[in-house]
């Protein structure tokens, strides 16, 4: 038990950081250097940036300003601290490097929905990461390390650029205002990891997701017809979902095709 509690406090400090990476990789500022007040610029204390416990303590606002804090400071900590006891937890049978490997990604994944949320922005870096990460997880996974590491880099190179290939299409119809280019980005990223097949379940589950949301956004008035909502975050969120749930996704999503098909 003691030991899940470490892993959610190292996640949470990991949060922290990735907080600073939200606000500052998407603008190309440096990730290193002391943390700042959002309003007027002061150097923050430790007890300031203390995880979810600062936020809490300080009653949501700045203690020089008094002016509120975003409430996506302590959520991103508070995410990225259950994810560490959880990936350990559900993938308890994986490898230890895998595991650590799996949490990296969800730590990307989390850093690619809030930039996205927030800016509507998705930082090449993090494709990048998410991509070496992906492929070292691919990897570990395999005995034959020399045979694998062709077949895994160019089969997923090319099942990567096949379900990017939809997503592209509407990025080049539409000219950019469908769908960004840092989504097709994303979408080649998901079919490297997870191949043709789940890769293309995955886009599915994504578009399916997105149509809703954007449904009820138009019924509550939140969004307008012409309003531009962010694609990225549903693509996370399809890929954590069969990250997690592998094949049980893949005969969940099936059943619903099943069920809703004429």
């Amino acid at each position: 038990m003691l030991f899940y509690v470490y892993l959610f406090v190292l996640g949470a400090v990991i949060g922290s950081f990735l907080n600073v990476v939200i606000d500052r990789l998407p603008f190309g500022r440096p990730l290193t250097g002391r943390s700042v007040c959002d309003y007027c610029g002061r150097k923050l204390s430790i007890f300031e940036l203390i995880p979810i416990f600062s936020y809490f303590y300080l009653g949501g606002k700045t203690s020089c300003c008094r002016k509120p804090l975003p409430f996506y400071y302590p959520l991103i900590e508070f995410i990225s601290g259950v994810s560490f006891p959880f990936v350990f937890w559900f993938f308890s049978k994986e490898p230890l490097f895998a595991r650590l490997i799996l949490i990296g990604i969800v730590l990307v994944l989390i850093s690619i929905f809030f930039t996205d949320v927030k800016y509507t922005i998705i930082p090449d870096e993090l494709q990048i990461v998410l991509f070496f990460l992906s492929f070292l997880y691919l990897f570990v996974c395999h005995q034959n390390f020399i045979v694998c590491f062709v077949k895994i880099f160019l089969m997923g190179v090319l099942k990567g650029f096949l379900v990017a290939f939809p997503v592209a299409s509407i990025f080049y119809l539409t000219r950019g205002k469908g769908i960004g280019f840092a989504d097709v980005k994303l979408a080649f990223n998901i079919g490297f990891l997870f191949g043709l097949k789940k890769g293309l379940l995955v886009l599915y589950l994504s578009f399916m997701i997105g149509g809703i949301v954007a449904i009820f956004l138009l019924l509550l008035g939140k969004k307008g017809l012409k309003s531009k909502i962010p694609f990225g975050p549903f693509l996370v969120i399809s890929i954590l979902f069969f990250l997690f749930l592998q094949e049980r996704a893949v005969d969940l999503l099936l059943r619903f095709f099943l069920i809703f098909s004429p």
